[in-house]
């Protein structure tokens, strides 16, 4: 049976690799020996896996190989297995990051809720004592405080369920930049540390909730890892169709291997600190919700420097089935 012939029976799939193993002859010496691994069909009409090893066998005057000698062997149970240790692999690995994310979890959690009970025993005794309100006040504020951040915790892991269903859906409606920063400031932050340089009047297309929530986490990621600068940029400006916001830090920065990974989903900077709390899923739900807007997003950065995180949308929403439904 000839090549040609032969073809009916590879799969389609592997027959660049057959034409690269066969191209690959004319530049090997005598003595080299190529491989490659590809399916047939058998008789029962099933796929299964096979290795050619081969060499040089006859070449003509001019030096042109003009035949090789191939050995074939059947290879379904070694690749059989090779396929069953990657799946273990990647099992154990899955695994193991939830293991990881329930431990950061299950601690992040914890922590509000133990201040929480703390603030509110204190409290009761202090009632009991008819003590001064003021005194009081600081006990509630405490509580409170550790409650927006229980709650932010929990809407994270429920936007992050909503994100795996394919079920986190825009309201899209027109607004301004302005006025979403405004809301976005609004969320505890000091105004004083934070120089605002805006350009954009044009109103954008966008889900307001949801572009201040990517906003808010940008910059409450600079204010958490720049704890010893006094200053956060904030720029607007126009880009091309699209409108770019840029948060910028004067803080610790982030190594270069680790910026590309700064998006995924429970990734944290430092796994090793309890300085830096979080789920790591603050990033990855604004790429999700940038990337729903049809927009851009990312990342500069330099250790002992700072960051500059940044997303762009465009001004004019274009539905999709994710975002429309």
């Amino acid at each position: 049976m000839d090549y040609m012939e032969s073809q009916k029976l590879i799969c389609v799939d592997d027959l660049p690799s057959i034409e690269e193993y066969l191209r690959s002859f004319q530049e090997s010496g005598n003595e080299d020996v190529r491989e490659v691994e590809f399916r047939v069909k058998n008789i029962h009409g099933q796929w299964w896996w096979v290795k050619a090893r081969g060499k040089v066998f006859k070449r003509n005057a001019g030096g042109k190989v003009t035949q090789i000698i191939s050995i074939i062997q059947d290879w379904s149970q070694k690749k059989e297995a090779e396929e069953k240790k990657q799946e273990n692999e990647f099992m154990q690995a899955l695994l193991q990051k939830k293991d990881e994310f329930m431990s950061v979890a299950s601690h992040e959690l914890k922590t509000p809720i133990t201040t929480i009970k703390a603030s509110l025993q204190v409290l009761q005794r202090q009632v009991e004592r008819q003590v001064d309100e003021s005194i009081l006040l600081v006990f509630i504020k405490r509580a409170i405080l550790q409650i927006n951040k229980l709650s932010t915790l929990i809407g994270d892991l429920m936007d992050n369920t909503k994100i795996q269903s394919g079920k986190l859906r825009l309201d899209i409606s027109s607004c301004t930049m302005d006025e979403i920063i405004a809301d976005s400031i609004l969320h505890g932050f000091n105004l004083e540390n934070i120089i605002i340089e805006n350009t954009v009047t044009e109103p954008v297309e966008v889900d307001r909730i949801r572009i201040e929530q990517v906003l808010t986490n940008y910059i409450s990621n600079a204010i958490k890892y720049s704890p010893g600068s006094d200053k956060i940029l904030l720029r607007v400006n126009t880009e091309g169709d699209s409108v770019k916001v840029s948060v910028r830090d004067f803080g610790i920065g982030i190594a270069r291997e680790k910026t590309p990974y700064v998006f995924d989903r429970f990734f944290r900077v430092n796994e090793a600190s309890t300085q830096f709390s979080g789920l790591g899923l603050g990033l990855y739900i604004s790429a999700e919700i940038i990337n729903l807007h049809q927009g851009r997003y990312g990342v500069e950065s330099e250790e002992g420097k700072g960051s500059t995180f940044w997303f762009s949308v465009p001004f004019k929403h274009q539905p999709t089935n994710e975002s429309s439904m």
